[in-house]
């Protein structure tokens, strides 16, 4: 019984490691740009792997402009 626990609790900790590795616990802003410098979208990455949202349009010049943990 005690081998399963120890088993269970590393694969536990192996899986919330990788997790956090991955961004899972993140959230990110960005801003879409034009050529001219001006803002004409907003994509928005929630946390926990969850859809993203893009308000307005994407554009190739994307800028970070926020990072965050969830809790």
């Amino acid at each position: 019984m005690k081998k399963i626990i120890a088993t269970a609790s590393v694969t536990g900790l192996v899986l919330l490691s990788f997790a956090a590795s991955a961004g899972y616990w993140d959230f990110k802003v960005y801003n879409y740009l034009d050529d001219n410098g001006q803002v004409v979208g907003t994509y928005y990455k929630p946390c926990f792997n969850r859809q993203g949202k893009i308000v307005g349009q994407s554009t190739r010049n994307k800028v970070l402009v926020e990072v965050g943990t969830c809790r």
